[in-house]
């Protein structure tokens, strides 16, 4: 499957390194590329994750990451995994998108 990540997911992404690069720049890039590593997790098995509770069409997977963990959400779209937003656990939910 291929992964497509919304231009919101691009910019939540981007959040995440801008908050952590000041920071700790190491843990900036970590924290990306556990992210990005996950997105390749679920090219290859694309149900690995838990149903959104908000909605049956989104998906929620869990990225650990340090003491607390990241969350992306993605929906399935024939061929694709579409990756519509991340967040750190300690944000609050996520808008509909």
């Amino acid at each position: 499957m291929r992964i497509v990540w919304l231009p919101q997911a691009i910019d939540d992404l981007k959040r995440v390194r801008e908050f952590l690069r000041p920071q700790n720049v190491e843990a900036a890039q970590r924290a990306v590329l556990a992210i990005s590593r996950m997105a390749a997790v679920l090219a290859a098995n694309p149900r690995f994750s838990m149903m959104a509770r908000e909605t049956p069409d989104f998906r929620d997977v869990v990225i650990p990451f340090g003491r607390r963990n990241y969350v992306l959400r993605y929906r399935i779209d024939g061929d694709d995994i579409v990756i519509v937003a991340l967040r750190h656990v300690r944000e609050v939910g996520f808008t509909d998108r």
